[in-house]
């Protein structure tokens, strides 16, 4: 009779221990042990999991990608050092700069070779032009872009004393000039003066108080003598970038080439001899 009652409370215990255990997922308690009631609601605190996609690998390798990135740095580094060499060539120490195509100046009667890749400016070209410089312009640079001009002028006197009188002109007309260097040369055969000197221009560009910013120049002018024409070679260019465009300077001044003069034939129309009776 004893071992009737245990069983029977052992059955019961476990019958409760069933009914309050935890809710399974999709289920509860009775569908657990196999009753026939409906499935309880999914419980509105508890989500299904997420489904993750894992990342695909990638077709390309990350030393790939740094190897093409570093190509690609250095295909645009020497297409920069190209385009940079195309304008501005560079000067080699084992020989002259490089020039450019002969100009004919058929005016004044001279020839010059601009540095490579420089423009060439010849205001005789245009309507009514009666100066007697010809431009020859070299790449962009900030405040002032180095230039050469070729000029010239008929006056009295030989080398020295024109000298004298360019120099007295252009102390009057620019207080700013400082005199460098001054020597001897000979251009195509010609006793040449070569001068040196700097002098300081204004600018389009102002600075922080409103003034106008100026800019040192440094010019190398070369004076032919080819008597009673005087042939000036200017070359122009910033004074911290002289040494920069120096060679260049040089070359394209001892270029320059006198060409022979135009010979004009003058016909003489002589009247027929009057008749004498």
């Amino acid at each position: 009779m004893a071992d009737t009652n245990t069983d029977a409370s052992v059955s019961k215990d476990s019958s409760a221990q069933r009914s309050e255990g935890p809710v399974l997922v999709g289920g509860s308690a009775q569908s657990a042990a196999g009753g026939s009631a409906a499935a309880a609601p999914f419980p509105k605190h508890l989500r299904p999991g997420r489904k993750w996609n894992l990342p695909q690998p990638s077709k390309y390798s990350t030393k790939k990608i740094w190897t093409l990135m570093a190509l690609s740095s250095v295909a645009m580094a020497l297409l920069w050092v190209s385009l940079a060499e195309l304008l501005v060539p560079t000067v080699r120490p084992d020989g002259p700069p490089p020039m450019g195509k002969e100009f004919r100046d058929q005016e004044n009667n001279f020839s010059i070779r601009p540095p490579l890749n420089w423009t060439i400016e010849d205001p005789h070209d245009g309507p009514n032009s009666t100066t007697c410089n010809v431009y020859i312009k070299g790449p962009a640079e900030k405040l002032f872009s180095p230039i050469v001009i070729t000029s010239l002028e008929i006056a009295p006197g030989r080398l020295t004393t024109y000298v004298q009188e360019h120099k007295a002109r252009m102390t009057v007309q620019d207080k700013s000039i400082e005199w460098i260097e001054e020597d001897e040369d000979v251009i195509d055969g010609c006793r040449a003066w070569k001068m040196v000197y700097d002098v300081t221009l204004p600018t389009d560009e102002k600075n922080e108080d409103g003034t106008t910013q100026t800019v040192k120049v440094r010019t190398l002018q070369y004076i032919l003598d080819d008597h009673p024409r005087f042939y000036r070679v200017t070359c122009h260019v910033r004074a911290d970038q002289y040494k920069r465009y120096l060679a260049r300077f040089e070359a394209c001044a001892h270029t320059f080439q006198r060409t022979p003069l135009v010979q004009i034939d003058v016909k003489r129309d002589i009247a027929p001899a009057a008749d004498s009776k």
